[in-house]
């Protein structure tokens, strides 16, 4: 998926029409339906429909163009900043993995943007594999996740400050089956319908490696990037997940289960490449991460 490709798209969703989006873009006609044809395969389902002389975007279609126009958006501000503050740029950019979206990163942005309110913090959500993609081709200054490499072979590449990760957690509603039970096993795990967060973040890999391990598959009904849905999933009853451990301490709708791979040893890291300059605004957020999730760690 390219970038002029989403530009195709949100030009057309606006116009509704390849000729006026073409003139717009400065484009062939050819190659806007081009690209949309190749956009479509790509995700699998129908993005726009004909009927006569229109174009109508079916509902698939509206869910793309809304990230779509964001992350174009999300672009241009990037680009504008770029041009305005080059060197002496004053903002950092920052990608985090979904678990530390929620946990994690709104409380160390609150407390950077205390002691520094001047600096402008840009940040972005991916899965893991993701997240490092976009640091290594310097897309974002820092990332923060929960690595699925080894620490080892982490410190050939990048510098990083290490702390504890939220125990994860499966959890259902009160009132699903599994909730007067104290721990399920891995074939009730692979019994029951579950919501997960994308294919490449951690506890969907986890998952799907250990029931593998146990030569079972996890019926997974939703995959989403937002622990947020995962969360109404499981309250709903339409599913179990996995959560936080302090998000569903705070819930008193959802239930915690012990399972056979939990662990209370994971860690969160914030990572920066080695051999790379390092703006004055991404030092000072560093050096204030630092601070902040060394008093993390003690909690």
């Amino acid at each position: 998926m390219r970038l002029n490709q989403m530009q195709y798209f949100v030009t057309v969703c606006k116009y509704q029409n390849y000729t006026r989006a073409a003139e717009e873009l400065f484009v062939s006609q050819p190659a806007i339906s081009q690209a949309m044809k190749e956009l479509e395969s790509e995700c699998g389902v129908p993005l726009l429909k004909r009927k006569g002389n229109n174009i109508y975007i079916t509902p698939e279609g509206e869910l793309l163009r809304a990230e779509a126009s964001s992350m174009l958006e999300h672009m241009d501000r990037l680009t504008h900043l770029i041009k305005d503050l080059h060197l002496q740029r004053n903002f950092v950019r920052i990608g985090m993995s979904t678990i530390c979206g929620n946990v994690i990163f709104p409380y160390l942005r609150r407390y950077f943007h205390l002691q520094h309110p001047e600096t402008e913090v840009i940040s972005q959500e991916h899965n893991t594999v993701t997240l490092f993609q976009l640091l290594d081709t310097d897309e974002v200054d820092i990332i923060l996740t929960t690595p699925i490499t080894s620490e080892e072979e982490l410190k050939k590449d990048y510098h990083y400050i290490k702390t504890n990760t939220p125990s994860l957690v499966y959890c259902v509603a009160k009132g699903h089956p599994y909730a007067e039970k104290k721990s399920v096993n891995c074939q009730e795990i692979a019994a029951a319908p579950i919501a997960v967060l994308t294919d490449n973040s951690y506890p969907t890999l986890e998952l799907k490696r250990n029931l593998s391990e146990a030569g079972l598959k996890p019926n997974i009904i939703h995959y989403t990037k937002q622990m947020y849905t995962v969360e109404r999933f499981i309250v709903s009853g339409a599913s179990a997940g996995f959560l936080p451990e302090e998000l569903v301490r705070n819930n008193p709708q959802l239930v915690a289960l012990d399972y056979p791979w939990y662990r209370s040893d994971l860690y969160t890291m914030l990572l920066w490449k080695k051999d790379r300059a390092i703006y004055p605004s991404v030092e000072i957020f560093i050096n204030t991460a630092r601070q902040y999730l060394k008093n993390y760690q003690s909690d």
